[in-house]
């Protein structure tokens, strides 16, 4: 009757145990609160020391427990373990089998590591394993500080617990999961649109490092950037949480030890949840130094070598999640994309903005010719040479070849069908002169480019082009100056010469007309002969006095100076001598004016070169000086 009694209460406590898991269950949405609840139900059912769940790793043959139920006066397990040290029993868990022991003295597997278990109020244990799609991943464990009988109905109790727990964590880490992915995904979305109007690394860094630290709640995280001696790396930029040190500066990864040197290196990432526990004790100082006890440390290698090193840490013991983990590699890698998309478009703009200097420098244009589609690009440079403002549209047809001198523009097309043609040269090298579509202005061009082809078929045609007029002005000038200086001294006729050089000064000026006054004065100093006429006939001159020694012909005919003006009619000098005061009526219409001085080698004022356009502001100083030669 007393069994029975006994058996019926035991089973009520069973029934009792099973609904308080039950409600716990119900209750609990974290599955590391709903592992702890399990272990102190079992723990206050069974009257024994200790119990709790820990993640497994068997490759390392360690235990890792971030929280176990504890009875008053029994020491918490919290940390790393490794199963070695207390025995031979691992064996049996990577077989996935339940390890029990009645007393750590007696039991084969542990007799020789007795004291250790008891050090740890462990002399008598059951270790349940748990495992997930067929792998050994965590342990319920059961200690007892004294020898402690464990009946079959206890340790199968102890299955159920576990099994019911396993399958109410795995719905708990599911939905952990999905929920924990939505955090991560809006996490990565919030990452990339504060990231994406940063223009250098370290900007970049600086969210990065900001963002990851608030939302992991560690409390530092950094990016450093190695070194080529593979050894030494300058923490550049990190982010600390309040209270929390900054570890900027200059260090030694051999300093941090061997695993960080062994894991970084061979591109693995190092997690080290406690490094007072897990490397010796001068490598775990170097942390200790900067504030560091917990550390995730992710590398990035490029191209077979160590480049960068981006980390989180916590000043405190902490067991890393994969999550965590995880995120900290997918971080690192957007991060080094978007730093290196930061570079390529630095660098682009750098060079650019080379280009630009130098195109701007010496006065270059760009233009860019898709044959296939026949979209033409110019830079504003190009578009001011052909005469249009920066926001003119423009084509093959509608701007380049009609924006071409009538007289090149046939060179200037077949030299680009040319240079597009298969089996022909594909560079392009031209002078031609353009007539500006908006201002009408004459220029020189000096086009130089290149074809690209694919397949045997041009693609991309691509240039440059340089005003050259005031070279060819110059080219000009000499040309005509030389062939003035042969065709006067080849000529002994005086009358002759004057004209050739009359003529020639009103190509070199681009003046509407030209005329050369002889000087001869008369008792008054008011008498000058018209010797040549150039761009107009001489009946022009025929009704009108020679000009007299005015305040505007004095400077020429005295040989004090060259008269230059862009409008004569606005000239302090002009207009004051009666009785015209000014141009008489019929005279040709002058606005620019230009006179020179022409001067014996004794230095007898020979007379004076004057030249006259209907428009104002035609004469410059290079005028000036090619009439002087």
């Amino acid at each position: 009757m007393g069994v029975t009694s006994r058996e019926r209460s035991s089973e009520v406590q069973r029934f009792q145990l099973l609904a308080g898991l039950g409600d716990r269950i119900r209750e609990i949405d974290d599955p590391a609160e709903l592992a702890f609840a399990a272990a102190e139900l079992l723990g206050k059912h069974f009257g024994i020391s200790r119990a709790g769940y820990g993640t497994i790793d068997l490759e390392k043959e360690t235990i890792v427990i971030d929280r176990d139920w504890n009875a008053p006066g029994i020491r918490s397990l919290a940390g790393t373990l490794n199963f070695r040290d207390y025995g031979s029993y691992v064996d049996d868990l990577k077989r996935g089998e339940t390890v029990v022991f009645e007393n750590a003295e007696t039991d084969p597997r542990t007799h020789d590591h007795a004291e250790a278990l008891k050090a740890i109020s462990a002399q008598s244990v059951i270790n349940m394993p748990v495992t997930e799609r067929g792998g050994l991943v965590a342990l319920l464990y059961l200690n007892h500080s004294e020898p402690r009988h464990w009946t079959p109905a206890e340790v199968a109790l102890v299955s159920e617990v576990a099994d019911r727990t396993r399958t109410a964590i795995e719905r708990l880490r599911a939905e952990k999961a999905l929920r924990e992915n939505a955090e991560r995904l809006a996490f990565l979305d919030r990452l990339g649109r504060e990231i994406s109007p940063a223009t250098d690394a370290d900007a970049v860094m600086e969210v990065t490092t900001r963002l990851l630290g608030e939302h992991l709640g560690v409390s530092i995280c950094a990016y450093a950037d190695m070194e080529p001696d593979q050894d030494h790396f300058t923490i550049r930029g990190d982010w600390s949480a309040p209270g929390s040190p900054s570890i900027r500066g200059y260090y030694s990864l051999a300093d941090f030890g061997r695993l960080a040197v062994g894991n970084l290196t061979a591109n693995r990432p190092l997690v080290i949840n406690n490094n007072l526990e897990e490397i010796a004790p001068e490598e775990a100082k170097t942390f200790q130094d900067i504030g560091i006890t917990a550390t995730i440390c992710m590398p990035l290698v490029k191209q077979g070598r160590l480049a960068a090193l981006m980390a989180v840490h916590d000043t405190q013991r902490r067991v890393w999640s994969q999550r965590e983990l995880s995120l900290l590699a997918e971080v690192t890698e957007r991060s080094w994309a978007h730093i290196e998309r930061v570079r390529s478009e630095q660098a682009a703009r750098a060079s650019e903005e080379r280009l630009r200097l130098a195109t701007d420098a010496a006065a270059i244009g760009t233009w860019d010719y898709d044959p296939i589609t026949r979209v033409l690009r110019w830079d504003d440079r190009c578009k001011a040479l052909f005469g249009l403002p920066p926001e003119a549209e423009v084509t093959y047809e509608s701007a380049f070849l009609a924006g071409l001198h009538p007289e090149d523009r046939k060179r200037a097309d077949e030299a680009v069908r040319r240079a597009l043609a298969p089996g022909e040269s594909s560079r392009y090298d031209i002078e031609y002169r353009t007539i500006g579509l908006r201002d009408g202005k004459e220029r020189w061009i000096a086009a130089t480019g290149e074809s690209l082809f694919r397949s045997g078929r041009a693609v991309r045609f691509i240039g440059t082009v340089m005003d050259i007029t005031a070279r060819k002005r110059v080219e000009n000038q000499l040309q005509m100056m030389n062939a003035t200086a042969a065709a006067v001294a080849a000529e002994l006729d005086v009358e002759r010469i004057v004209q050739i050089v009359t003529d020639a000064g009103v190509a070199l000026s681009g003046a509407q007309f030209g005329a050369f006054f002889y000087n001869v004065l008369d008792d008054k100093g008011d008498s000058y002969v018209l010797y040549a006429l150039s761009g107009a006939p001489r009946s022009a001159f025929e009704n009108f006095p020679m000009p007299r020694n005015t305040a505007v012909f004095e400077p020429t005919f005295r040989g004090t100076g060259v008269v230059r003006s862009d409008d004569i009619l606005m000239d302090v000098r002009y207009g004051k001598n009666p009785p015209r005061k000014g141009m008489p009526e019929g005279h040709l219409p002058v606005r620019s004016y230009l006179a020179v001085p022409v001067i014996s080698r004794s230095g007898e004022v020979l007379g004076g070169l004057f030249f006259g356009h209907s428009g104002c502001g035609v004469f410059a100083a290079e005028h000036e000086t090619a009439l002087l030669g």
